[in-house]
């Protein structure tokens, strides 16, 4: 039995498994940076923001778009959609949630809230279109709270 959960314990360190640290940081005048990767460095979710925008990028490396669009969940409730980009220089995947002060409340609402989620919450899900999904575990996150936009 201790041969078998040592076994685990060492497949999932080498498997890439989520052993995250989330990185926060502060600027002069209002701009905060941040985010996690996994382990192996293959996926992550990056923030940044200043007063007058915020946003939120999640990548992979490798191709994962397809028809439709990525959707990020926090603890099983689906809070954004959109079109999913791939940079065939960094053969990376990626999806973000920008929004600017001057765009209007409902974008600033629906940013905020996938904010908030992020910062509360227990792990995020980012579904790509082809499929793959990428979880990330939420433990440290609440600083991204400074990237709520009024």
């Amino acid at each position: 039995m201790i041969k078998t959960v040592i076994f685990a314990s060492a497949l999932l360190a080498a498997s890439g498994a989520m052993a995250q640290d989330w990185t926060h940081a502060a600027a002069a005048m209002g701009q905060f940076e941040g985010g996690v990767r996994s382990a192996d460095d293959t996926h992550g979710i990056d923030y940044s923001c200043n007063p007058n925008m915020s946003q939120i990028g999640f990548f992979a490396d490798g191709v994962h778009v397809a028809a439709g669009e990525s959707t990020i969940s926090v603890d099983g409730t689906e809070l954004v959609s959109g079109n999913t980009t791939y940079n065939s220089s960094w053969d990376a995947t990626s999806f973000t949630n920008r929004v600017e002060a001057r765009w209007g409340d409902k974008l600033i609402d629906e940013h905020n809230a996938l904010v908030d989620a992020l910062a509360s919450g227990y792990e995020a899900s980012w579904t790509t279109p082809s499929g793959e999904t990428y979880t990330f575990d939420l433990t440290g996150s609440a600083d991204i709270k400074s990237c709520l936009v009024d």
